[in-house]
């Protein structure tokens, strides 16, 4: 299930290009920063939350690659800027820790299978990184936490990914429900639209335009695909197999954007089509095979969309109940500084 915690890690790999391995949970500190529902939230754990979210804040800052520390010495909605940083981070532990509450009482854990997935990923990703020294500096820089930490942090990350795969299959949206987030999310007028593509590229890897008979050579791919579409083949299945766009390719060639998120000839296209229509249209990376969608060409998606919005809406239940308000131990939250 999508939330902000699963971005918030999916952001942590990206920035360390590290995943984690299963090791026993690394507790050596004398001082928690808060409990949720009996469960105490670590020093070591609120550091890589406030790491996170302190990353996050100075990304958004204006002019942010000029002086990133700027927005440590302002406001924010007149509360300065650190305090917000403390609380976004307490609130994000609390989630996590819920989550992690939820998991345990369901039952779920981590098998032998999981544990020898992530173990492999932690040695190829160690190695491409240069070995554990230098993957240990760069997350004790990034998180300000140990690897033996951070790998904790991570285990339970997986565990929680686990359980939601879990509620995925067990929460059933009603039509209504999927229609709502289909209007919502993929489809609004002048706003949000979702097509299916299949690129065949006119550029090289470095931009620059293909030979003569290269763009010739992948307008004819792109002629015949969509006569396979307009023949009635499955154009996501097209997508899978013959797409150059690393970007889609494995989804089945979707997108869904805003208006100014894709370039000029893709978008006006895709938000003056209706559904159902197909087409190709050129743009400097190549032809694009087109179709804009109907509704039950991408239901499966919505619903899964659906799903995850009621799993959202169930988890701020959760974080809305008493028994699980995050109980501050004063002393330590004070005294930990953001910068």
């Amino acid at each position: 299930m999508k939330n902000r915690l699963i971005y918030i890690i999916v952001a942590a790999i990206a920035v360390i290009a590290i995943a984690a391995g299963v090791l026993v949970y690394y507790n050596s500190s004398n001082s928690y920063v808060a409990t949720v529902a009996g469960e105490k939230i670590t020093k070591e754990e609120y550091t890589f939350f406030l790491s996170s979210v302190k990353q996050q804040m100075e990304a958004t800052t204006p002019d942010a690659s000029s002086d990133p520390n700027k927005i440590w010495t302002t406001k924010i909605d007149g509360k300065d800027a650190k305090d917000v940083a403390k609380d976004r981070a307490l609130d994000d532990a609390k989630e996590f820790k819920i989550q992690l509450i939820q998991a345990k009482n369901s039952k779920v854990t981590l098998e032998k299978a999981d544990m020898d997935k992530i173990n492999t990923q932690m040695d190829q990703l160690v190695n491409a990184q240069g070995g554990k020294t230098k993957v240990e500096a760069d997350i004790q820089k990034t998180f300000g936490i140990s690897l033996d930490q951070y790998k904790a942090v991570y285990k339970d990350y997986v565990l929680i990914d686990k359980y939601m795969q879990q509620q995925e299959k067990e929460i059933q949206p009603s039509d209504e429900d999927t229609k709502k987030y289909y209007n919502d999310n993929m489809e609004k007028a002048g706003e949000i639209t979702t097509v299916i593509h299949v690129l065949f590229l006119t550029q090289d890897n470095q931009g620059k335009p293909l030979p003569d008979d290269k763009q010739q050579e992948a307008k004819k791919k792109a002629d015949d695909t969509l006569a396979k579409v307009k023949g009635g083949q499955n154009i996501s299945d097209l997508a899978k197999q013959l797409s150059e766009d690393p970007g889609s390719k494995d989804s089945g060639g979707l997108y869904t954007f805003r208006k100014g998120e894709m370039v000029k000839e893709f978008e006006d296209w895709a938000f003056g089509a209706k559904p159902g229509d197909t087409g190709i249209v050129k743009t400097t990376y190549g032809y694009h095979v087109m179709k804009k969608p109907t509704f039950d060409d991408i239901k499966d998606k919505a619903a899964l969309g659906a799903k995850r919005d009621l799993y959202n809406k169930k988890l701020e239940g959760w974080k809305n109940d008493k028994q699980y308000d995050a109980i501050k131990n004063q002393k330590v939250f004070a005294s930990i500084k953001v910068v």
